[in-house]
């Protein structure tokens, strides 16, 4: 298959992204993670500013102090909540490329070296489905000859 020239710089930009669906679905898993974070510090805002006003303070600098350690308070939540889910998420989508990329970049070293692996199979969750698919078709030819050659001998 003859891959066409690219006739103009969107083209060009479009073609370096691999897989649109990998791309938006990791995109999504993220944005999803901050837009968590970005809730939980407006609820947690709206009710410490919320508790600030309706307490009776007796001077301006009461009133600040309770505003800061509330803002303290929100940063720490938001830390400790949001910090362990976003990096929950990046594991979990990272395995879901890098455990196929490793598998793949075995399975081609495996075929280099003149052995014949089995086909390659990825786990139902993990993403690269395709591109799997592929290098057991591409190597194939390479695979029964080696799996031959060791019946031969």
């Amino acid at each position: 298959m003859r891959v066409p020239p690219h006739d103009d710089k969107k083209t060009l930009c479009l073609n370096k992204v691999t897989d649109r669906r990998l791309q938006l679905r990791m995109s999504l898993w993220f944005t999803m993670s901050g837009a968590l974070a970005i809730g939980l510090q407006f609820v947690l805002t709206v009710n410490t500013m919320g508790d600030v006003a309706l307490t009776d303070h007796a001077t301006p600098a009461a009133a600040y102090e309770a505003a800061s350690s509330g803002a303290l308070r929100i940063l720490a939540t938001t830390l400790f909540v949001c910090l362990p889910i976003m990096l929950a998420v990046g594991i979990l989508v990272s395995f879901r490329v890098a455990g196929p990329l490793r598998r793949m970049r075995e399975f081609l070293r495996a075929t280099l070296e003149g052995e014949a692996p089995e086909e390659l199979h990825l786990r139902s969750g993990d993403e690269l489905h395709e591109l799997a698919g592929l290098l057991n078709q591409v190597t194939r030819p390479v695979r029964s000859g080696a799996h031959a050659g060791r019946e031969a001998a």
